[in-house]
Formats: structure tokens, sequence, C-alpha cells
């Protein structure tokens, strides 16, 4: 994958737990994975705020 990537992932994902993607990067030429402490697998309902900011920061290029 060559598109810049930002995989956000709840550190108390009970489907899909950070440690399953770690490995993730071997994949992309641009991927950041950022584990968000206290939160699980919903993350966009406990934190629009972070999941909006990140949007915003990476279509901007300022990642």
């Amino acid at each position: 994958m060559t598109t810049p990537t930002v995989i956000l992932a709840g550190e108390r994902d009970f489907m899909l737990p950070p440690s399953v993607i770690t490995d993730a990067g071997r994949h992309a030429d641009d991927l950041r994975i950022q584990v968000v402490p206290g939160c699980g697998h919903y993350l966009h309902e406990e934190r629009p705020d972070l999941v909006a900011e990140t949007a915003v920061t990476l279509f901007s290029g300022r990642h």
C-alpha cells in the first residue's frame, strides 16, 4: 500500500487488539498506528474528536 494511512486502535479493543496490527507496517510505505489508551472497538463513538482531528491532519498532508 502506498497511500498514507493511519490506524487508530483502541487499547481495549476486543475484536482487533493492537497486538494483532502492530506488524501491519510491513505492508505499507507510510503507515502509522496510534493506540488510544482506555478505548475499545468503537473508537469513533468513544473519541470522535480524536478521529476527526486525525482525519483532518492526514488529509491535509501534515502527517
